[in-house]
């Protein structure tokens, strides 16, 4: 008679499966901890370094406004004619090209393009064309109806306004008023090097949102997100401390304070624990270029 011989087959018991599953949890535990660590600091590092990145633009943007402010292609000294009434954006230029508040400023300026003027009237300026010559330039590419037009020689400055179907593209040819007292340009008493025209610029800075705004001559964009405060202060000239309420004739630097939230690039604030939130608060003084410190 054969003998029968059983197989045993060896297993885990319930035991040995249980420390599995706990030493298991473990690990993975240890695992998640690690990653949502890993994940906050990147998120730190991305919410710092776009914190870093709107301050950098904010500053460099608002900085070339306020230097800027006052400033045209021409001289310093050019004014309007005796004979003219000052326009208010006139004095304003001349007086006060920067004014606003605690939370938000203007700045008055020519544009940072300015053209050549080869002909004139007291009621139009014929413009040269730019060099080098961008493929398909057309004078309606950067002024149109409504635009103000600072116009200005060595010793004559005046602000206007294009009027409606006053760019002529054929004839490089603006149309303004109201009329000069005489052309801005005449070839017999200066040379056309020293006669120019850009549009009339007015720039604002403000925030809106939770984001920092700059309207250039009416038209508003956002700038930089996760913007939460902006205090502005200004200094006059011969003194030393920093104040809200200056007389605009005598400003001659601008101190900004930003403070900001950092920014996940998907959007959204960064969150670092709970309610606590990436924040820096930064500062940035600019002179203005036409007036001493």
């Amino acid at each position: 008679m054969s003998r029968l011989h059983t197989m045993r087959h060896a297993g885990f018991g319930l035991i040995e499966l249980m420390i599995s599953m706990v030493l298991g949890l473990l690990v993975l535990g240890a695992a998640i901890a690690v990653f949502q660590s890993n994940q906050r600091t990147f998120n730190a590092n991305e919410g710092q370094n776009r914190i870093q990145e709107g301050a950098r633009a904010a500053y460099e943007m608002m900085s070339r406004d306020i230097r800027a402010a006052g400033g045209t292609a021409c001289s310093k000294l050019a004014r309007p004619d005796e004979e003219h009434a000052y326009t208010a954006d006139e004095t304003n230029l001349l007086t006060a090209p920067i004014s606003g508040s605690g939370t938000e400023f203007t700045v008055l300026s020519g544009d940072d393009a300015s053209y050549q003027v080869t002909g004139a009237t007291t009621s139009s300026v014929t413009l040269a064309q730019p060099s080098p010559l961008p493929p398909g330039w057309k004078l309606s590419d950067g002024f149109k109806a409504g635009d103000k037009l600072l116009l200005c020689n060595a010793t004559l400055m005046y602000v206007v306004a294009i009027s409606g179907g006053g760019v002529n593209d054929s004839t490089r040819t603006l149309t303004f008023s109201p009329a000069t007292p005489e052309p801005i340009y005449d070839p017999a008493n200066a040379p056309a090097a020293s006669v120019s025209a850009a549009r009339f610029r007015v720039a604002r800075w403000y925030l809106d949102g939770g984001s920092l705004y700059t309207s250039r001559n009416g038209v508003a964009q956002a700038v930089v997100p996760g913007v939460t405060a902006l205090n502005v202060s200004y200094r006059q000239n011969n003194q030393a401390a920093y104040g809200t309420a200056p007389s605009w004739t005598d400003v001659v630097a601008v101190r900004v304070n930003l403070t900001l939230r950092g920014q996940k690039t998907t959007g959204g604030d960064v969150e670092v624990d709970g309610s606590n939130f990436i924040t820096r608060n930064t500062s940035n003084i600019t002179g203005i270029r036409s007036r001493p410190l």
